[in-house]
């Protein structure tokens, strides 16, 4: 890695640049390097934490889920709309997958595999946190 020049006058917005520009040129050779983006490689590993950081705070259950096994279990299929998803979209495309919680952690459900499904982004998006009718029928008759 080049060094850059240390210029810091003692403004926070001076310092801020240059830590700013520092991460930009480490990331940039990273991804020469590897050939990769470096935040592309960990992506699945960052939504898993964030997912169970989420659940722990509420205090719920919280299991391993690996997205992948989900997706595999439920044949690519979302299981709010039926139809199937994509496997290879954009995260935030509308048609991608997305794990789903049955009964939302906001709700009092836990991070497990019994309770997560596949769905398409906008599916899920559109749900929020609030139950689905067949299954809020189910539970509270």
């Amino acid at each position: 890695m080049t060094n850059l020049k240390r210029v810091q006058c003692g403004e926070p917005a001076c310092k801020r640049a240059f830590n700013n520009q520092r991460q930009l040129q480490f990331f940039a050779e990273r991804k020469r390097r590897d050939g990769v983006a470096y935040s592309s490689r960990y992506k699945d590993k960052r939504k898993v934490y964030a997912k169970n950081r989420r659940a722990r705070k509420r205090n719920a259950y919280v299991e391993d889920v690996d997205p992948q096994y989900i997706y595999r279990r439920d044949g690519w299929r979302c299981q709010i709309c039926g139809k199937k998803v994509r496997r290879n979209v954009q995260p935030r495309h509308p048609l991608a997958p997305t794990v789903d919680h049955i009964i939302p952690l906001a709700a009092g459900g836990e991070h497990s595999k019994a309770n997560t499904r596949c769905a398409h982004y906008r599916c899920n998006s559109s749900k929020q946190d609030r139950l689905d009718p067949v299954v809020q029928g189910v539970l509270f008759g």
